[in-house]
């Protein structure tokens, strides 16, 4: 009996029965010629949110195009989207389907630059080669490059300031020449014009991230990320932050679309990610007791909802120093453990992750096992 049944599975494996292949994540790319304005938008993620096995959804109000994210392929699943897009008013012209490695519209290699960063600054003491080189040595996949709002944006003229401008793009392609990845972050700012109103609103920051995005998207978008998550000196309440982000995430589509964005997490871990594609969200690691535990629900809500997360900065834990009963060292097991790439304080700073002055700094052994690198050679 025990011979037959052995025989009865090596013949249903040998059929290709034995299990069904996972199935394919897919991207639908849509011709929409009635796509035209802000409504449209809003009118598409309305049809398509309900629709099952939909992640997110891209368009290009310019080329008429959506691209649908979705977690599986077919003749079914293109027929829910299209079906859906007719309920709404929006006939499809034209439609291809393709296999898609990623998540909610973010290529895996993208994710694989955020996996390990640090923060540098831009526009002031640009980072020697030398040191650019010893970090990507080390194991690091890109540098969060932090520019002053108030010293490249004039908002009188709103346009940016050229010398200010060369000197942050000047910046991100020497980090790209040293095999890093780039995430341009707008730094905190006091200059008055980055203060939401009421109502969350930051027209001056919208129109700076349109230029800023512009001026840098002939830079790699597989390597060149924006973040908009902050937002100048202050960041809208709850109620508005959503809106807010929403906003400055159209602006530099606008400019860059090809280019992946970095958005804040809801901070209740209770509202949705959104039909949003090509985005990441970002995280800080929290201090003391809390801090597993604040991990461990930022990781639910992602697999929740099948969105990719960053930590963007591990806050002032030292490799070498206890606070609150936790280290860099543990906090990097526990992010990398699920997946989670990170990104450590400044060069200069006490928890950053390399020693020396500047064009000869080293990242040294203490450091690189705490931050699970490469040994030195």
């Amino acid at each position: 009996m025990r011979h037959a049944l052995s025989l009865l599975i090596a013949l249903v494996m040998c059929l290709g029965l034995a299990a069904p292949s996972p199935a394919q994540e897919t991207l639908l790319t849509l011709k929409v010629p009635s796509l035209s304005c802000e409504g449209c938008r809003s009118s598409v993620e309305a049809a398509l949110g309900p629709v099952k096995g939909v992640r997110a959804v891209e368009m290009n109000l310019a080329t008429k195009a959506v691209r649908v994210f979705m977690d599986e392929g077919g003749r079914s699943a293109t027929r829910r989207v299209v079906d859906a897009l007719a309920v709404h008013g929006k006939k499809v012209t034209e439609r291809t389907e393709s296999a898609f490695e990623g998540m909610r519209g973010v290529p895996r290699e993208r994710l694989a630059v955020l996996a390990r960063g640090v923060a540098l600054k831009a526009g002031f003491e640009p980072v020697p080669p030398s040191d650019l080189a010893a970090l990507r040595e080390a194991g690091l996949t890109h540098v969060r490059l932090e520019f002053e709002p108030g010293r490249i944006w004039d908002a009188e003229s709103h346009r940016v300031r050229k010398p200010e401008m060369d000197a942050v793009r000047g910046a991100a392609a020497a980090a790209l020449n040293a095999g890093l990845g780039v995430v341009l972050v707008a730094a905190g700012s006091e200059a008055p014009w980055t203060t939401p109103d009421e109502q969350g609103v930051v027209i001056e920051v919208e129109r700076m991230w349109s230029e800023v995005a512009r001026e840098m998207a002939g830079l790699d978008p597989a390597k060149t990320m924006f973040e908009v998550a902050g937002i100048g000196a202050a960041v809208p309440s709850d109620e508005h932050r959503e809106a807010a982000q929403r906003a400055l995430l159209l602006a530099v589509r606008e400019a860059a679309p090809d280019h992946t964005v970095v958005l804040w997490t809801p901070s209740d871990r209770h509202g949705g990610a959104g039909l949003l594609a090509n985005v990441v969200f970002a995280f800080e690691w929290e201090f003391g007791k809390a801090a597993k535990d604040g991990a461990a629900k930022i990781a639910a809500w992602g697999k929740e909802q099948k969105a990719p997360l960053y930590c963007r900065a591990l806050g002032a834990l030292a490799p070498w120093e206890q606070s609150g009963g936790w280290t860099i060292e543990k906090a990097v097991k526990d992010l990398e453990a699920r997946g989670i790439g990170w990104a450590t304080p400044g060069l200069d700073m006490p928890a950053g992750p390399m020693s020396g002055a500047p064009g000869a700094r080293r990242v040294e052994g203490a450091q690189r096992a705490a931050l699970g690198l490469a040994p030195a050679p």
